[in-house]
């Protein structure tokens, strides 16, 4: 197969970053390890992709960044309208992408991030062969352990039943069904994705690891408390509140262990008061959000990762964990429920909130008192890692999905 020439739809996308802005940029350096690719991206990544497109070329990328008009980015831009500048931006980005087809005459269309099942773009309607995702966000968190979100469960329902509604929105149903190939980044979205009767979905992490730029672990340290690491926004749906109670109940106990939260949010306060009233002010370090340089220290610092998260497409900080030769202790869910196996750590079945912290407290404790274990499932990680989810991983599928998406489209117009 020649090199293809490849439209990438990556709102979200810039270097060294985390998270969907991480997820764009890899996507795109994937395909352009054998095509041609043009990165349609908004304007504000421009300066950080430019730096690093200067320090290290790629003759096979190409970046269209298409910015919103001055008044729109004026009252789009503020908090609490984000979501919205995102679909004005998808409704926009159409009339761009033509004028670059007219141009380039693209191969295959790909849209990469957002990766929300719920906002596809439009895309698919440009004319060739067109790949969607990997999509997530069809999961939901359980109800059983809605005390977590507090007020903000209303909202967490609301979005429930948009995604139960979303095989019902048209706009969907005409992406799923005009898609070559849907990536599905967990089984909750694969689920509804055939609910949309897309014609062909295979399952794929939107996110992935480079092993290269992670150290080896270090031996683990003898210890007598077990340091357990905790990462992710203080916001309701990633649990940090169920994070603070599992260490009370270990400490109540009486099971030496000790806390480290990196990260930020609104709920930042809340657990401020929940570790002081439940007397761990020595046992829970709530860290702030850690440059990059920091984090590397913040996860040399740990023995498990705890994955409190209630609601959560995968989680990148799991694989970061894995990678560092750290076992994880999660909930039975979700991309997490994917990505851990019994060997690389331990699974959490949601239940209600008493019966949640005791099991998470059970497997902790469990594991505070077996060292050889803990160690035994940080090498299992990271091999998982290695083999299971490498970024380059995501450059061979692409090969294949592009490949098979144009013979297809020229089988079924009679070109050979």
């Amino acid at each position: 197969m020649p090199r293809l020439k490849i439209l990438l739809s990556a709102y979200a996308c810039q270097p060294g970053r985390g998270s969907e802005l991480g997820v764009g940029w890899h996507w795109a350096l994937e395909a352009a390890r054998d095509h041609e690719v043009w990165v349609l991206t908004r304007e504000y990544s421009r300066p950080m992709i430019e730096a690093a497109l200067a320090a290290h070329p790629n003759p096979n990328l190409h970046f269209v960044y298409h910015p919103l008009p001055r008044w729109l980015r004026f009252y789009l831009g503020r908090p609490g309208y984000l979501h919205l500048y995102y679909v004005v931006w998808q409704c926009t980005v159409p009339f761009v992408a033509r004028r670059l087809h007219r141009q380039v005459d693209f191969d295959v269309v790909h849209h990469v991030t957002y990766n929300t099942v719920e906002v596809p773009g439009f895309l698919a309607a440009l004319g060739p062969p067109f790949i969607w995702g990997p999509v997530g966000g069809a999961q939901l968190a359980p109800a059983s352990l809605r005390s977590y979100y507090g007020r903000y469960w209303a909202i967490e329902w609301f979005r429930g039943l948009r995604k139960r509604l979303t095989p019902l929105n048209p706009w969907n149903q005409f992406a799923a069904r005009r898609a070559d190939t849907v990536l599905a980044a967990n089984a909750d979205t694969e689920a509804l994705l055939g609910r949309l009767r897309a014609r062909r979905v295979v399952r794929e992490l939107e996110t992935g690891i480079d092993l290269d730029s992670v150290p080896e672990p270090a031996p683990p340290a003898e210890s007598a408390c077990l340091t357990v690491l905790w990462a992710g926004q203080h916001v309701p749906r990633k649990g940090p509140e169920l994070a603070v109670d599992i260490l009370a109940e270990l400490h109540r106990r009486g099971v030496p262990a000790r806390l480290r939260m990196a990260g930020d949010g609104p709920l930042r306060r809340r657990l401020e008061q929940r570790v002081l009233r439940e007397g761990l002010g020595d046992r829970v370090e709530l860290l702030g959000n850690l440059p990059h340089r920091e984090m590397q220290e913040f996860y040399r610092s740990g023995e498990i990762f705890l994955f409190s998260s209630l609601q959560d497409t995968s989680g990148n900080v799991i694989l970061e964990a894995m990678a560092r030769g750290i076992g994880v202790v999660t909930l039975d869910h979700h991309g997490a429920a994917e990505i851990v196996d019994d060997d690389s750590g331990v699974r959490i079945a949601p239940s209600d909130p008493t019966s949640t912290v005791r099991a998470f407290a059970d497997a902790l404790e469990a594991l505070a008192r077996d060292p050889q274990r803990r160690h035994s499932m940080g090498l299992h990680a990271r091999e998982r890692v290695r083999t299971v989810y490498p970024w380059a991983h995501k450059g061979h599928l692409l090969r294949d999905l592009y490949a098979s998406a144009v013979r297809r489209r020229q089988g079924a117009s009679g070109r050979v």
